[in-house]
């Protein structure tokens, strides 16, 4: 079984997939517009870079006309198809890579939403919708990550998708015993790209009053990503004056990872939105207990599992009073931390969901 993943080179996720299917004995090739580490694949992925889309067009908002020019990548495509003969092409997110390769003419043709494709990109206009129902409709087989991205689908197309999460490695996200009884220090941490969507700043703000309401132990708020708000959450802290119990770690790099989430004793996600939850997956996967905010995805992600709290309101106060709860009762906090890893192998394995996109290639040649 030969694949063509049309997918970004440099993105961990497509990594994930491209490797995991490889090892499963899939022929694999990927093909794509951004810059690659080819270290971060097997030896025996072909992975392939168009030099034809500038970084100034990539950097371009969703939707911009600029964009465009990412229909001149046709012709290459159309040429490695020519050359590889795969027997899949399988495009990751539907409004770039899904509308070209829906072009291309090739089939089978597999399109898989990622989250953003169908709750930013398609939502912005009623040309993207337009182009969010074409490429559905001239796609073979679509997956999401989520049962709250297939029911958004339904908008756009009447068939039925195949779920397969992202799923995360639990041979790399280890889990640790944790306990705070004897902790000197409880840290309370997050794992996100610092934009205003994750609710950092609620984050910043409960943390704030913990400080000020909980004096039995030492707490410490660990901040793991960079991004845009950056200098706006570092101004937050120092108005409070907490700077010296906050630490910003900046941007991590995959493999390095780990370092951080063993550190890390509560994690706490307050996000607005958000398609799915990668980072909430590898905390748990890290016996970190979570504390997060009632959105769907996350609601999904909490189905059957003691492994955390869902906050129904975006509120400081809330998230500060969860926060202490757990810092006052341990038991609490034990019964939580036991549940999280079984919880992800039981719906997040990535071994697993590898194993079922293979299927859906199976099933989907068997239809050819």
């Amino acid at each position: 079984m030969k694949i063509l993943l049309f997918s970004d080179p440099s993105s961990a996720h497509t990594i994930k997939w491209a490797n995991g299917l490889a090892e499963r004995g899939v022929e694999v090739i990927v093909f794509g517009f951004s810059s690659f580490d080819k270290k971060n694949y097997l030896e025996n992925i072909l992975v392939i870079s168009s030099p034809l889309i500038s970084d100034e067009t990539k950097a371009e908002p969703s939707g911009s006309l600029k964009k465009v020019s990412y229909f001149r990548l046709m012709p290459e495509l159309k040429r490695i198809l020519a050359k590889e003969k795969p027997d899949i092409l399988h495009a990751h997110y539907g409004s770039s890579y899904g509308l070209i390769g829906a072009f291309s003419g090739f089939h089978p043709y597999i399109v898989s939403y990622w989250g953003s494709d169908l709750f930013v990109f398609a939502k912005k206009n009623f040309v993207n919708r337009y182009i969010t129902k074409l490429v559905c409709s001239k796609s073979n087989v679509i997956t999401v990550t989520s049962d709250y991205l297939a029911e958004e689908l339904k908008k756009y197309s009447s068939k039925t998708p195949f779920i397969i999460p992202f799923g995360i490695d639990l041979n790399k996200f280890l889990f640790k015993q944790r306990s705070i009884d004897d902790a000197e220090t409880i840290v309370i941490g997050i794992v996100k790209l610092f934009k205003d969507i994750y609710g950092i700043k609620i984050l910043l703000n409960a943390f704030d009053i913990v400080l000020k309401k909980y004096k039995t132990k030492k707490v410490k708020l660990l901040l793991v990503g960079d991004g845009e708000k950056r200098s706006e959450y570092e101004q937050i802290v120092a108005k409070y004056g907490i700077s010296n119990s906050v630490e910003f770690a900046g941007l991590v790099q995959p493999k390095d990872i780990m370092e951080y989430y063993d550190k890390i004793d509560l994690a706490v996600f307050p996000s607005y939105d958000e398609s799915f939850g990668v980072a909430l997956i590898e905390a748990m996967a890290c016996g970190i207990p979570v504390i997060a905010s009632n959105i769907p995805a996350f609601k999904e992600i909490f189905k059957d599992g003691d492994v955390g709290d869902l906050i129904l309101s975006h509120d400081k106060e809330a998230f500060a009073e969860r926060i202490i709860y757990y810092l006052e009762n341990a038991y609490y906090y034990k019964r939580k931390h036991s549940q999280t890893r079984v919880h992800v192998e039981k719906y997040y394995s990535l071994h697993e969901n590898i194993s079922k996109m293979k299927k859906v290639y199976e099933t989907t040649m068997m239809g050819k």
